[in-house]
């Protein structure tokens, strides 16, 4: 259970819903996770289902009492269906908006994703914070679909920065902060924190992240030198560490959002962090690293045999085709020379 369903769940058995629901959705499978989507991201209130018109779409119902909630389609005047609404199925009263929020939001959920785009200030070029802000609207997104807004924090945010976000996302409940990485955590009072950077000398471990508060991901387009230094001051008490398949000391990935959904694939989407980091990594990278590879095994093993080279590449999931034109463009580099 993610933690958010967790706390939906419990909120749910305080006010007299039964917790243990399981799924009778008509059409897909429904998870708690949606139903928090829908009272905190799309701000749907809880209502009164018995007596409403409308068609009902599905329920999550407890097996033992039938208590659960409806979802259906309210009706308008014109008797079009008029989207979907959370309807709560008991006699009880409607449950307020901020009841809910207060309820479910109210602590944080570890970790925070901390993007720190004091980076753009230094390294940035003109015109970058509005490709940053759109990373960070499609990153919010990403931590939709397991955690809530308030899991993303922005940190040394200009002014002109802060108005590119207000104009690109529109609704959100991220915090925003002209404030340092280190000062916006230190009133978080987070402690175990881990700062990626493709640049570091340690591996970024599963345990690393799942014993963190916050993961300080740089609001970075394009890695450079000049760049370590800096980072390395950025949080004093951080641990640095840099995404990196255990088989390889090739260094992937490096995007902000590509960063993002790996550490989320490895916390909630049962995923080890190996698989995490080759189910996000974008074709040109695993080309590289599928080339790496070839041409590690082709120098150890001594062989160019196709069908051996591509069974010991097979847990990188590539294509047969991108491992043979990898291994001609080996075969021909090492003739060159």
């Amino acid at each position: 259970m993610l933690p958010y369903e967790e706390r939906l769940a419990e909120f749910l058995c305080r006010e007299g819903i039964c917790d243990l629901l399981v799924p009778s959705y008509l059409t897909r499978e429904f998870r708690l996770q949606d139903v928090f989507v829908d009272l905190m991201v799309h701000r749907k209130e809880v209502c009164m289902a018995k007596g409403v018109t409308g068609f009902d779409i599905g329920r999550i119902e407890c097996p033992k009492c039938g208590s659960g909630f409806i979802f259906f389609k309210k009706e308008d005047n014109r008797g079009s269906m008029a989207g979907y609404q959370l309807g709560y199925c008991s006699d009880g009263p409607l449950i307020p908006h901020s009841t809910i929020r207060n309820a479910l939001i109210g602590k944080p959920v570890y970790p925070i994703f901390v993007f720190d785009a004091s980076i753009l200030s230094f390294f940035g070029s003109p015109g970058e914070e509005r490709e940053a802000a759109i990373i960070l609207s499609h990153a919010l997104q990403l931590v939709r679909q397991y955690l809530y807004d308030t899991n993303i924090m922005v940190t040394s945010a200009s002014e002109s920065f802060m108005d590119e976000i207000r104009r690109t996302i529109i609704e959100h409940d991220m915090f925003i902060t002209d404030k340092t990485s280190a000062d916006t955590l230190w009133e978080v009072e987070a402690e175990e924190v881990v700062l990626v950077s493709p640049l570091a000398k340690k591996k970024l471990s599963t345990s690393d992240i799942r014993n963190s508060q916050a993961i300080i991901i740089p609001l970075v387009l394009y890695w450079d030198e000049r760049m370590w230094k800096y980072l390395s001051n950025l949080v004093p008490w951080a641990r640095i560490r840099r995404l990196e398949l255990a088989s390889s000391s090739y260094k992937v990935p490096h995007r902000p959002t590509s960063i993002l959904k790996t550490i989320l694939d490895t916390l909630y989407g049962n995923m080890n962090l190996d698989e995490a980091i080759l189910e996000n990594m974008d074709p040109r990278s695993l080309y590289r690293l599928v080339k790496h590879e070839a041409r590690e095994l082709l120098r150890n093993a001594g062989t160019a045999n196709i069908d051996y080279i591509y069974e010991r590449l097979s847990w990188t999931g590539v294509r047969r085709d991108l491992v043979e034109k990898a291994l001609k463009e080996i075969l021909m580099e090492e003739e060159k020379n």
